[in-house]
This record gives C-alpha cells, structure tokens and sequence, in this order.
C-alpha cells in the first residue's frame, strides 16, 4: 500500500508538477480509499489514487463526483497514457 508521501511522489510525476505542489492540492477520498491530487490551474489534471497506486484521469470537465462515481465503479487510467507533453483523453 502507498502512504501518502509516495502517492503524492507519483501525482507529480504523472501530472507534471512538484512534489510539493501535489501535496498542497491534494486531499484523502472518503473512507480513506485512497487520495485526490490535482493541478488548480486552466487546462489542469487531477488524478484519482488508489491505495496501491491505481489511478483515474480526469480534467476539467468532468465533475468531482463524477470523476469519484468512475473511480469506485473501478474505472481506471493505464498509466502508459500520461506522456510528459499531455495527459491522458478522456471517455
């Protein structure tokens, strides 16, 4: 399982911003199932994680509770689709 400090290590990575900005916006997701990271600026990601590092993608225009509906329905984003110049699409 990832304790916070790796999961906000691999927010960053995947959405292209510090460390320390992934746990300035960040928060736990209810039942602590994981955690929320995203990036406050037009055109920004955030990730859903899971506590073994699991994630789903959205970006602005999908609702948070829609994009937490998708991740406790199991609906997932392969890692292999964040590239450094873009984020993933969404469906």
């Amino acid at each position: 399982m990832l304790d916070f400090d790796a999961a906000a290590q691999k927010a960053a990575k995947l959405l292209g911003c510090t460390p320390a900005d992934a746990w300035m916006h960040s928060e736990v997701l209810p039942d602590s199932r994981g955690f929320r990271f995203w990036v406050p600026t037009r055109g920004g990601g955030a990730v859903l994680m899971g506590p073994y590092g699991d994630v789903l993608f959205a970006n602005s225009s999908l609702s948070d509770d829609e994009h937490l509906s998708r991740f406790l329905a199991g609906q997932r984003t392969p890692e292999a689709l964040f590239t450094q110049d873009e984020y993933p699409s969404i469906e």
